[in-house]
């Protein structure tokens, strides 16, 4: 898949650093079989660590160990190399500094015992390498001092305070909109009671994983849903300030499962932008249909307007777009193909020969296999 010439992965540009796709999966299914023969143990008491010492030479072995497996497999001393290095060595720092402040939260001492398990056991890694890695993080992959943060998708720690409040830090796909984007910072997840929740957090403006602006953006979201979840509604926010902007964006979703066939889904967001002491904005409106009328074929048409007549944006004017969307399942093997038909008031498109126009047409093909 990652490793052979031929393989699937590697065609997509995938860099499976140490063989963690193979290894990680070999030994997840492997335990996941033990403890399916082995069941549950019959003594529910809880066994304190046994041996304090054995844990710090395993976790000192494992830290040096990722050193030579993720910086190594750059094979040279080259800024990818120093990338693999510095985001390895990162993580497992912040995930056990973040397990030991947790632990002091919650009463407890710090120890090294829970910085140890922090960094071996919380750090989360979800990589992209490639073309289509530097296209998701567009952003953070415009020079060699930007590009480790491109190949990271998500990198996070999250910890559960309790049985109604969990905690993350770092970088994850974040709240606003249907079609999710990234965000580097911290939140906490707040059960409400019932089908409610409220989240709230800081991170750095969207899609803005490395800049150096002390802007950040307060973040909130309050989400409910009915008794039997077939409507659901997520009012988003996020905002902040510098001494010469202003940004606030109120986004709103709502998901409707007329029957186990049909649903309709909205997406609406207005952005504000003042500087200057003029302000202008951006409004944004989709509306989803999906149509699933048997387990192996599906079918997603969008309609959408986007509003930028002062120029938030690079668009600069109104646009309509159409998209019609199949999902047939063959198995394992999700196949999706795509058309978009794009509208504007203005010429903003291009043709191949470089004339200017009002419309554009497209059309991709994605292929999904779980296994």
């Amino acid at each position: 898949m990652a490793w052979h010439p031929k393989g699937l992965m590697f065609g997509w540009g995938v860099l499976d650093f140490a063989g963690g796709t193979v290894v990680h999966i070999s030994a997840g299914m492997a335990a996941l079989a033990g403890a399916i023969v082995l069941k549950a143990r019959k003594s529910t008491t809880a066994a304190a660590p046994a041996n304090i010492p054995y844990v710090l030479i395993g976790t000192g072995l494992l830290w040096f160990g990722w050193f030579g497996f993720n910086a190594g497999s750059a094979v040279g001393a080259s800024s990818l190399g120093v990338y693999a290095f510095a985001t390895t060595n990162t993580a497992a720092a912040a995930a056990g500094l973040a397990w030991m402040f947790l632990d002091v939260m919650r009463g407890k001492k710090p120890s090294v015992l829970g910085f140890c398990i922090g960094a071996v056991v919380s750090a989360t890694a979800d990589l992209g390498f490639g073309r289509r890695a530097a296209e998701f993080s567009y952003n953070d992959g415009g020079s060699p001092a930007t590009l480790s943060l491109a190949s990271v998708k998500q990198l996070y720690v999250s910890y559960a305070a309790s049985d109604k409040v969990k905690l993350t830090l770092g970088k994850w796909a974040t709240h606003v909109g249907y079609e999710l984007v990234d965000a580097v910072g911290i939140k906490a997840d707040i059960g409400l009671g019932g089908k409610s929740a409220l989240m709230v957090g800081f991170a750095n403006p969207t899609d803005q994983s490395t800049t150096v602006s002390s802007t950040k953006m307060l973040i909130a979201q309050f989400s409910t849903a009915t008794k039997d979840d077939k409507l659901k509604a997520y009012l988003n926010y996020q905002g902040g300030s510098s001494p010469s902007t202003k940004i606030n964006q109120v986004d709103l979703v709502l998901m409707g499962a007329l029957s186990s066939k049909f649903s309709i889904n909205y997406n609406g967001s207005l952005y504000s932008l003042k500087a200057g002491g003029t302000t202008t904005s951006w409004f944004g409106s989709a509306l989803y249909f999906n149509y699933d009328p048997t387990d192996k074929f599906g079918l997603t048409v969008r309609g959408e307007y986007f509003g930028d007549k002062k120029a938030v944006t690079v668009v600069g004017t109104d646009v309509i777009a159409f998209t019609v969307s199949g999902n047939i399942k063959l198995g394992p093997l999700t196949v999706i193909p795509e058309l978009r038909f794009d509208n504007g008031k203005l010429p903003i498109f291009e043709k191949n020969n470089g004339a200017a126009t009002k419309s554009a047409a497209s059309a991709i093909l994605a292929a999904v296999y779980k296994f």
